[in-house]
């Protein structure tokens, strides 16, 4: 209406605005219109469209994207590199996302290209964790994003291989990438699954030093299970258990805050699963006839199950 047409700054605001929405389709659109028009994108624009398509799943066009911005002559930093390696693993595309880190090293005539080299005939949790030491080898270059991690834990998991997993966990402390709840939760699980309570005892303090499960422990006598997963829940009640048995906990009565709606629509209940793990040791809880979303623990109980812990076999840990 105006003879205005818009610029490469105008069609960057408006993949970084979309990418940011979410319209993954909207951005691979934009990126072909401003090559029909003859407007090179930028190397933002083509990280904000790495970005989006990867978050979308469609890793392919993380590909495509990137054959793209050599057509046109660019060459990607590392902040799109990062982007794209990502955007692969996140899809558990592990060999792509291999092939990317090994031509942006090659490029760079970086050692740690050679380590990528050999991937095709590893396993894949092999070539998560060979992923994951390229970061270390290439320093400050290139940073890991936290679901890059997370998809390499969850990759180890599925494996069985669940000490390389809680083995991440140093090296996301090194970058200073801080893992999340869904992250721990993928872990907690693999640990009952593999029947190593003891390590998710362990787990929980450690998730705390990273700040997670701050709103669990409210007061000495009330801990709050309400956001926590089954197996998360299932831990933290181990932690108080094992904290109690050692003193550093009174043997007092204790409220569990559980909730009492059916908020995973699993078909199950954290309290159902609470009193399960509680009879599991030996100790019976009532509800609270004011609010059935909270399990209450009378300090009798505590005193006789720590009484038989101490002067019989261990407690049952399940």
């Amino acid at each position: 209406q105006y003879g205005l047409s818009p610029d490469s700054f105008s069609f960057n605001a408006a993949i970084g605005a979309c990418a940011k929405g979410g319209q993954w389709e909207d951005v691979s659109q934009l990126v072909e219109t401003m090559r029909a028009q003859n407007i090179k994108p930028s190397l933002q624009s083509y990280n904000y469209a790495i970005t989006a398509v990867g978050r979308a799943g469609s890793w392919w066009l993380v590909v495509d994207l990137l054959v793209d911005m050599e057509d046109a002559g660019l060459v990607p930093n590392s902040l799109v590199v990062s982007s794209a390696v990502n955007a692969c693993a996140k899809n558990r595309q592990w060999k792509m996302a291999h092939e990317i880190m090994f031509q942006y090293t090659k490029m760079k005539r970086d050692p740690a290209a050679l380590a990528l080299e050999s991937s095709d005939f590893r396993e894949e949790w092999e070539l998560a964790l060979e992923l994951t030491r390229s970061y270390n080898a290439l320093g400050p270059d290139l940073v890991p994003y936290l679901s890059t991690y997370r998809a390499v834990i969850s990759t180890c998991v599925v494996a069985g291989e669940w000490k390389k997993a809680l083995s991440l966990l140093d090296d996301m402390k090194a970058w200073n990438v801080s893992p999340d709840i869904m992250t721990m939760n993928i872990l907690f699980t693999a640990l009952e699954n593999a029947h190593q309570f003891d390590e998710t005892i362990k787990l929980v303090k450690r998730a705390r030093g990273f700040g997670l499960y701050k709103d669990t422990w409210f007061f000495e006598t009330e801990i709050d299970l309400h956001s926590c997963s089954f197996a998360a829940a299932r831990s933290v009640l181990r932690c108080v258990f094992d904290d109690i048995e050692k003193q550093l906990r009174p043997a007092g009565y204790l409220t569990l805050i559980t909730g009492s709606r059916d908020r995973r629509r699993t078909g199950e209940v954290m309290s159902d699963i609470v009193r399960e793990h509680l009879y599991g040791y030996g100790i019976e809880c009532t509800a609270d006839h004011h609010n059935p979303g909270r399990l209450l623990i009378p300090k009798g109980a505590i005193q006789s199950w720590l009484r038989k812990f101490q002067g019989g076999p261990a407690a049952v840990k399940r």
